[in-house]
This record gives structure tokens, C-alpha cells and sequence, in this order.
């Protein structure tokens, strides 16, 4: 498992969380989603999860899992130096908050992570030490964080001012396009186009975001990954007017 579907699943499943109130699910490796009475088992040496569906209670280890909605709250299997735990979002964005468990009781930990893999503890001692190495590519931030104007209890206030940033920096770049890219560029703009025409729908944001990685990758000359190209036609199966237009988009980036 890649962080790169971690974070990919964080994009697509915060839009469906939010259509499916009150609802408990599990999303395994081979991309099952089963609804269902959701438990975590963090008992033992591999934690795992469990959901109760009408076909009976099946159990899931932390590698047979993307991710599991419980009470409403989301959480992903993060890897750390110490392998991997589950951790739960609690802000997410390039730069994303989680909480993991120090005991089997409580949520108290805290890591940070970003969308390139790059990921850290939030420490108690050495706490600016740690972020500014982290968060270095923003030398405006660490600079803040450096100064003590931007403490551990302002965390979010970090995490805000981390994404702006990086976001700024993303919008200034004037990536020069491949003209062997043309043709496939042509088609996801045109796509984009069409997804900013239509009216409002959970995940749109979502999608959008999806369509530059995509565009991005393009320009670079770097491979769509499978997950990316699925989720855009996941998310956008309900929007019939765009269908022959995403259709054109994807064909241009087949293998």
C-alpha cells in the first residue's frame, strides 16, 4: 500500500462522507466497499477492522484495508517508521492532520503528513526543530514556527498557513507544456471546462483537483496512475453530460 492511495481515497471518500451521514463502511485493497456495522479491533500486534453486513462479520487486517468510516469519522492506514497504524483525519488538505493512538484508549497522538509521503510525529519536545525540517520548503512558515509565533497549540493555524503557501507556489508555476502533450491536453481542459459548468454537486472541488494532478502529470511526461483515472470516473458516474467528454480524456492516456 502507497501513500499516494492514501491520500487519493482521502480526496474522494471526505466528499462521500458526507452523502452517507450515519453510515459505516470499509474499502478494501481490491477496491470493495461494504457497508456495514463498523468495529476497530486494535488489539494485538496487527490491528485490524471488522464490519457486520447482512452476509455476517468478516475481519480485515490494516493491509487488507484503504480505509474504514466508523461513527462518522474517517481513518486510513498511515505508514510510519514503525510500521502501520491506523490513524484518523482530523484536517485534511496537501499538508493533512491525523490522531493515532499512544494507549488502546485514546486518540491523543498527533502526525502530520504530507501529499509528497513526507511525514512527522508532532513532538512535544523539539517542536520547532522537527516542523521547520518538515515544513522547510515554505521558508516563510518556518521562519513563523522559528520565531515561536507559530506554537503546537496553533497547529491548525500551521497547517492553514503551510497549504496557502504551497497552493501560492502551485499557482505562480508556469509549467512548460509537452507539445507531444497537446492532443491530451486539449481534452482535459476541455473536461474541466464542462465540470466547472455544471451546477454544484458533492465532490465537484474534489474532481477539479483531480483533473490538474492530471494535467500536471501530463506536462511532466509522468504516468496516470490507474486509481486516479477510476476515482475521476467514479465521481463523475452521476453527471451524464460530461460522460463523452471524460470518455475522449481518458482515452488519451491509456497505456
Amino acid at each position: 500500500m502507497k501513500v499516494k492511495w492514501v491520500l487519493f481515497i482521502i480526496i474522494c471518500l471526505l466528499g462521500y462522507q458526507m452523502t452517507t451521514a450515519q453510515t459505516d463502511f470499509v474499502v478494501t485493497t481490491k477496491n470493495d466497499t461494504l457497508k456495514g456495522k463498523v468495529k476497530y479491533l486494535n488489539f494485538g500486534i496487527e490491528k485490524k477492522v471488522q464490519v457486520t453486513t447482512d452476509d455476517g462479520k468478516k475481519v480485515y487486517s490494516i493491509l487488507q484495508t484503504l480505509a474504514f468510516c466508523m461513527k462518522n469519522e474517517l481513518y486510513f492506514p498511515i505508514r510510519t517508521a514503525q510500521g502501520y497504524t491506523y490513524m484518523k483525519v482530523l484536517k485534511s488538505g496537501y499538508l493533512s492532520l491525523y490522531a493515532f493512538q499512544l494507549s488502546e484508549q485514546n486518540w491523543d497522538g498527533r502526525y502530520l503528513l504530507k501529499k509528497d509521503g513526507a511525514g512527522q510525529e508532532v513532538p512535544n519536545l523539539g517542536f520547532k526543530k522537527a516542523m521547520t525540517r518538515l515544513l522547510g520548503d515554505c521558508p516563510e512558515v518556518a521562519s513563523r514556527i522559528q520565531s515561536g509565533e507559530l506554537k503546537e497549540s496553533r497547529i491548525n493555524k500551521i497547517i492553514d498557513a503551510y497549504n496557502t503557501c504551497i497552493d501560492d507556489n502551485t499557482r505562480n508555476q508556469k509549467p512548460v507544456p509537452s507539445t507531444g502533450n497537446s492532443g491530451k491536453m486539449i481534452a482535459w481542459e476541455m473536461l474541466e471546462k464542462n465540470v466547472n459548468s455544471l451546477d454544484a454537486f458533492e465532490g465537484k472541488s474534489n474532481v477539479l483537483e483531480m483533473i490538474q494532478d492530471v494535467k500536471s502529470k501530463i506536462n511532466k511526461g509522468e504516468k496516470i496512475p490507474t486509481f486516479l483515472t477510476e476515482g475521476l470516473k467514479e465521481a463523475l458516474k452521476d453527471q451524464p453530460t460530461v460522460q463523452e467528454t471524460l470518455e475522449k480524456a481518458l482515452q488519451g492516456v491509456k497505456n
